[in-house]
């Protein structure tokens, strides 16, 4: 034997259940003429013309301005291309180390993906002989 079919009432998908109800979208109400549905559409086209005035649109707009997105914020480190990268010189490394200890994403640091992957490889290994911190307060 098969699973029991189930008894309880399965939702309404889509505007099915609006069909179902009479009020399907863009059909005139039956209790209205099409003088009145008319004028009804244009009542409901000037409250939304009323509503984008209200939120500072202007006339014809249909979005909104965008605001101009200020640039992201890089710390100036030098140059890396010829800086000796080393974990020996914790001097140099910990330029590429935030306040809380943490290593410097590429966009603050301006540093390419080849030089960054070094970066994290000597500064992991300063940590590791105690010559960088793993945190700090």
């Amino acid at each position: 034997m098969g699973p029991r079919p189930s008894t309880k009432a399965k939702p309404l998908r889509g505007l099915f259940w609006l069909y179902q109800a009479g009020r399907a979208p863009n059909l005139p109400v039956d209790h209205m003429s099409e003088e009145q549905n008319k004028a009804a559409e244009q009542e409901a086209g000037q409250r939304s013309e009323e509503r984008g005035r209200e939120e500072g649109q202007s006339e014809g707009e249909g979005h909104f301005e965008r605001k101009k997105q200020r640039p992201r914020y890089r710390k100036k480190v030098l140059d890396t291309r010829n800086l000796v990268l080393d974990y020996k010189h914790p001097e140099v490394l910990e330029r590429f180390l935030s306040k809380t200890g943490k290593i410097l994403p590429r966009r603050m640091t301006g540093a390419t993906a080849r030089i960054q992957r070094r970066i994290a490889r000597e500064i992991k290994r300063a940590r590791q002989i105690s010559l960088a911190p793993f945190t700090r307060r």
